[in-house]
This record gives structure tokens, C-alpha cells and sequence, in this order.
């Protein structure tokens, strides 16, 4: 006497990417921060504990955001130094004025017909052409002086701090499983990232 034996085909890969995705969602949702928006269904999203600073700018992007930052690039001029520092006067002077916004301002100038605009783009130039030693110790140094804003105009051969680049798989992967839609990225000078993101939108 023979018996067929019916076998309830289980799709396992399945089962297992669920079980993986709801697994990931309950880990990041305990390692990812939200900030809210003006913006209904939009939010901000950092690594946990992450402080993003963010600078009150006191001049729009404009021909007097030029005169500023040509007069910036004659008092550092001036200024004779040994060292530099990140808190040093020029330095810190310089975020307040681009921070988060250089290729804005690189983009406004390049187009602009004040008569100062080359002068601008040529200050902006002299640091953005300063080496960014790698040496474990002095690179996250450096990218608070000026590595941040050689990152921000895309100068090539340089990428994020190993930190930043951590935060940001951290994100992406949180905003992928989630079916968030990255609307903007924003870095400051603290190797911080967050993400502008969007619910209720799906990949693809």
C-alpha cells in the first residue's frame, strides 16, 4: 500500500528576510533619533547621542555674503601664524559663513557679476587646496578647520571620517527598510551627519 505524502512547500528565504527585517527595525528604531520639521511627514534622523551643530547664518547667500568672505580671505592674510587650530578666528569665521552651504555659495559666485566674485572664489580656493594629512591623529583635526569644506565642494581623493561614514550606513539602511525617502544629507563640522527624509514614500 503506498501513501503520498503531501509536503507544504515553505519559501525559507522569505521567512528569513522577514524575520531579518523586522529584527533590523527594532534595532535601529533603539540606535536612530527623529527630529521633527515643519513639514508634514518630514523629519530629520541622526545616529543616536549625535549632536548636529547647526549655525545661524547671519548673511544669506548673496553679493554681501561675497564682500564677508573676501574680507575674510584679507584678514587671514594679515593674520602671521605658527599653527592653525579649530578655534582659531578665521576658522571658526568661515562656518559661520558656509558652513553646510559652500557649494551653494561656489555656485552663487561663479555666476555672479559683483566685482569682487573671483576674489571670493580665490580666498575660498587657498584653503580648499590645503593637504589633508590622513596621519589617524590629525585627520579628525584637520576636517574640523578645513575638511569640511573641501567634503562639501567635493575636492576629489577626500571622503567622510570613518565616524561619518558609519552613521551614514546607519541611516541609509534604516531609511531602506523603512521605506523612507532621503530628501536631503547635511554634514557639520563635528563629523555628524543627519538625513532630511519622507514617510509614506516607497523606494523605487
Amino acid at each position: 500500500m503506498s501513501t503520498n505524502t503531501q509536503i507544504e512547500h515553505k519559501d525559507w528565504w522569505r521567512l528569513f528576510t522577514h524575520m531579518s527585517e523586522k529584527k533590523l527595525k527594532i534595532r535601529h528604531r533603539e540606535s536612530i533619533d527623529k527630529y521633527p520639521t515643519d513639514i508634514e511627514n518630514e523629519f530629520y534622523i541622526q545616529a543616536y547621542s549625535t549632536e548636529f551643530v547647526q549655525i545661524d547664518y547671519q548673511f544669506d547667500i548673496s553679493d554681501r555674503l561675497i564682500e564677508e568672505v573676501v574680507k575674510w580671505g584679507e584678514n587671514r592674510r594679515i593674520i602671521k601664524k605658527i599653527g592653525i587650530s579649530q578655534s582659531d578666528s578665521d576658522v571658526v569665521q568661515l562656518k559661520h559663513l558656509l558652513l553646510g552651504r559652500a557649494s551653494q555659495f561656489i555656485e552663487y559666485s561663479s555666476k555672479s557679476d559683483h566685482p569682487q566674485a573671483e576674489d571670493a572664489l580665490w580666498a575660498i580656493k587657498e584653503v580648499f587646496d590645503v593637504r589633508w594629512s590622513k596621519k589617524s591623529f590629525v585627520a579628525p583635526i584637520f576636517y574640523n578647520i578645513w575638511g569640511w569644506l573641501q567634503l562639501e565642494l567635493g575636492k576629489e581623493g577626500e571622503k567622510q571620517m570613518p565616524r561619518t561614514q558609519r552613521h551614514e550606513r546607519q541611516l541609509s539602511e534604516y531609511s531602506r527598510i523603512n521605506n523612507y525617502k532621503v530628501l536631503n544629507i547635511e554634514y557639520d563640522s563635528q563629523e555628524n551627519v543627519r538625513y532630511l527624509i519622507r514617510d509614506g514614500i516607497r523606494h523605487g
